[in-house]
């Protein structure tokens, strides 16, 4: 966790509380959880979508591959704590929020940084050597692919792109 967005993240330890009160038969309390899921999740995608536009907003240069790295983190971090946190409490409710949930939980805010990276990759130099021996009419095209989890997507690509420049 970054301690200046502290306030930001899931307030896991607060919600597994809640959901000893529904184990525990006392009411209100699944009405409890819903609604402070609900304003967790608010207040992490509003400031998660807040962090994404001062990213695409602010000067560039390649130092802004931190900032991007800590992103991703915080968004993973966050969604994985929703996940956990839903889990528990389907595993230990007579309701089911998953299906509910399921969207959110899967969504891919992060693609929303893949603007800001393309041009953060304009910064390196390229190979203008490379760039004019390259006959893009006719080449053999060799590949070998890796599966790369979707919180490794960001950091992966972050990796590359000052070694190799994203081309379109």
């Amino acid at each position: 966790m970054y301690l200046e967005w502290k306030d930001y993240y899931i307030n896991y330890g607060y919600l597994k509380t809640i959901i000893e009160n529904i184990i525990n038969k006392k009411p209100n309390s699944e009405k409890i959880f819903v609604k402070e899921l609900e304003k967790s999740w608010i207040k992490y995608y509003n400031f998660a979508s807040q962090l994404i536009d001062s990213a695409l907003e602010s000067d560039l240069n390649k130092n802004k591959l931190v900032d991007i790295f800590k992103i991703n983190e915080f968004i993973n971090i966050n969604q994985e704590g929703f996940r956990k946190i839903i889990k528990k409490h389907d595993k230990n409710s007579n309701y089911s929020l998953y299906p509910a949930w399921k969207w959110k939980i899967k969504s891919n805010t992060f693609e929303k940084l893949f603007p800001t990276i393309k041009k953060i990759s304009k910064l390196y130099p390229r190979d203008e050597h490379l760039e004019s021996k390259i006959d893009n009419s006719s080449f053999k095209r060799k590949s070998i692919k890796y599966w790369v989890e979707k919180k490794n997507i960001i950091p992966v690509i972050c990796h590359i792109i000052p070694n190799l420049p994203i081309y379109v």
